[in-house]
């Protein structure tokens, strides 16, 4: 299933020079006081206090039994932590941590329909950014800081969700992002459709809450630890469970990529098989241009995730691979 020509050229401006998508829709939560760091640290799986201004994490929002509510990226400031996320988690997540607020010193505010976000990315986008706000760009993943574009302060934060060459640039007020568009498309910045974002996400391994990732899903199966969990933080709403399935040192399944051999793109709830047995399922897919083939992520049992096995589906056989961005 070749792609078009148009995906085929966002898809490289991505990569090789410089895409970008509208990404104002994504849930952001301002959550400030001088209690806000020890009061997230008590509901999400990673690190917060020991994150200084300008720098960030990755974190599992975690209900009692240790399920994932929300997977989310923190960015923490002087005077207040920001919490990234998909669309539409803003009023489940405020209503979730405004349960546990009692005496702390924090306020939380919703900021998803004021607030706008664009996702930049490309081997270009680093000088680029450099020379329309007069800084560098953070290299370091998770760093932010504010700079000027086109007279509008915006914050320019390093992720990796398309891949090594991505940041977010975001803005306090919506009505400022077809500005901030424009000028990024006046330097040759290509706008990208969802097609070629959700390629780009997938080949970098990058899970989404809602087809990747559920509250049905433990933290330690998205195979995410080294980012996004602290072994050694202390306790935290759902710790219990993080903890006991990190002294099993294993889980049941786990998040790979998966390779197909055949051209045809599985859909989401697809099956994988070894003889007779369901061993895994399909959530995300696309046609991979760095592979020239269909590739998934999907949960996949302990016995069968390992580089290189062999599984079977309705849609041809396919193989367990590193993710290839």
């Amino acid at each position: 299933m070749p792609l078009s020509e148009s995906t085929q050229h966002q898809y490289n401006a991505l990569l090789q020079t410089k895409g970008l998508a509208d990404f104002s829709r994504r849930t952001q939560l301002e959550v400030t006081g001088n209690d806000r760091a020890t009061f997230l640290n008590n509901f999400c799986t990673n690190d917060i206090p020991s994150r200084k201004n300008g720098e960030g994490c990755e974190a599992f929002f975690t209900d009692v039994k240790g399920k994932v509510l929300a997977y989310a990226s923190l960015f923490c400031t002087d005077n207040a932590i920001h919490v990234e996320t998909v669309p539409d988690q803003g009023e489940m997540l405020t209503a979730h941590l405004d349960r546990y607020l009692i005496r702390e010193d924090v306020e939380l505010a919703d900021r998803s329909n004021q607030w706008g976000q664009l996702i930049v990315s490309g081997k270009e986008v680093s000088s680029l950014l450099e020379s329309l706000c007069g800084l560098k760009p953070p290299a370091v993943l998770w760093n932010h800081c504010t700079a000027q574009l086109t007279g509008r302060t915006v914050f320019l934060r390093k992720v990796d969700y398309l891949g090594p060459t991505t940041w977010l640039v975001g803005c306090t007020c919506q009505e400022d992002v077809p500005l901030l568009i424009g000028t990024l498309t006046e330097a040759g910045t290509v706008a990208c459709d969802r097609e070629a974002i959700e390629m780009a996400r997938i080949e970098a391994g990058t899970p989404y809450y809602g087809r990747d990732i559920s509250d049905g899903h433990l933290p330690q199966e998205v195979d995410r630890n080294e980012r996004a969990i602290s072994f050694t933080k202390g306790c935290y709403l759902g710790q219990e469970t993080v903890a006991r399935l990190d002294a099993l040192g294993r889980v049941n399944r786990a998040l790979r990529a998966v390779q197909f051999d055949q051209s045809s793109v599985p859909p989401s709830g697809t099956t994988l098989h070894v003889e007779d047995r369901v061993v895994g399922e399909v959530t995300s897919a696309i046609f991979s241009s760095r592979t020239n083939s269909p590739l998934a992520m999907a949960y996949v049992r302990r016995e069968y995730f390992e580089m290189g096995t062999k599984l079977a589906s309705e849609f041809g056989s396919a193989t367990v691979v590193e993710f290839p961005g």
